[in-house]
């Protein structure tokens, strides 16, 4: 018999409060263990996707994946278990909102509070990779920020994550993760994708932080249009959209999204390392610059910092000039 969840509905230790949200694959709701008297999430396969044994399969493995996570910025696994035919997930309460939400509410997000949210993703992925685990779908709406507790980030949804040695559990064709945070390898082909693949996404995360906006937007529906844009359109500069961002985030982006792998940060740890120590930040350019006035800028910035050199350059100038103005004078 299938268990029509609502409101006051018990399950096991669980007495169901209220719906936190719901996806294609099932609903979230936030319920109470009544043996202990803790706030949970209760992730529940809906019963229709539940005769579907790939996703069962999925569901199951992100369980499995999950169990393995013991981080301060992930939500933890609590239990899994299979109860009036369907599948369910308990997991820690991550309270707050979405950073998707809190994207839509505030719009860019001043660097100040962005970066101390970014290290806890940072560190959250670092985690997950040292472990041989890639997410494959981090994007606003799978982070979880508690404004009332520093924005403390919580990542969540582990649902398409890949252990680095599983192979072939994504039916062929088909696409894992969601399409403006896609790195161009997942795109084309997501089963071939390293760790280097949630560092692009986090990149477009971060850029989206920064902006209020994905970078990709190509102003329709059309996926395809969207994956074009990824693989082959050199990253937008986030200053055109907001001009406040400081120019060594707007390089470790450009490095972070990078459309080769290998011109990317090899980790996690050296973008933490690089956002807290923005002198160290590496100027050199990635091939497919932002901007094509990126030369005439960085000469602009470069006179603007160094006033003195300006002027000594202008006194040689004048001196030459009258040299000049001398010597032709003298032979005339």
């Amino acid at each position: 018999m299938i268990l029509d969840l609502k409101e006051g509905a018990i399950i096991r230790d669980y007495k169901v409060i209220s719906l936190l949200g719901e996806g294609g694959m099932g609903k979230v709701w936030l319920v109470e263990d009544t043996m202990l008297g803790r706030k949970l999430a209760l992730k529940v396969l809906s019963p229709q996707m539940a005769m579907d044994n790939s996703l069962v399969e999925r569901f199951t493995q992100e369980a499995r994946i999950q169990q393995k996570l013991k981080h301060d910025n992930i939500v933890s696994l609590i239990a899994f278990f299979q109860e009036a035919g369907t599948y369910y997930i308990a997991m820690e309460y991550a309270p707050g909102i979405s950073l998707k939400q809190l994207i839509g509410r505030t719009g860019p997000i001043t660097s100040e509070r962005a970066v101390p949210m970014m290290l806890q993703i940072l560190s959250a992925l670092a985690y997950t990779h040292s472990l041989g685990i890639i997410h494959r779908d981090i994007k606003p709406s799978n982070i979880m920020i508690d404004p009332d507790n520093q924005d403390h980030v919580m990542i969540m949804d582990f649902g398409i994550a890949k252990a680095v040695q599983d192979y072939g559990k994504t039916h062929t064709g088909s696409q894992i993760g969601t399409v403006y945070y896609m790195s161009p390898e997942q795109v084309k082909d997501s089963k071939r994708v390293d760790h280097r693949t949630d560092i692009f996404s986090a990149g477009i995360t971060f850029y989206e932080i920064l902006t209020g906006r994905v970078p990709y937007d190509t102003g329709t529906d059309s996926s395809f249009a969207i994956q074009t844009a990824i693989v082959n359109e050199p990253l937008p500069d986030p200053r055109q959209i907001y001009k406040f961002i400081p120019d060594y985030l707007v390089q470790m982006l450009q490095k972070m999204c990078a459309k080769d792998p290998a011109l990317r940060y090899s980790d996690c740890q050296s973008i933490s390392q690089k956002i807290t120590q923005p002198t160290h930040v590496d100027n050199t350019r990635i091939s497919s610059p932002m901007r094509t006035n990126d030369t005439i800028e960085a000469l602009y910035n470069t006179d603007k910092k160094s006033p003195d050199i300006v002027f000594y350059v202008l006194v040689v100038l004048f001196i030459f000039l009258v040299i000049v103005v001398s010597i032709t004078i003298g032979t005339s």
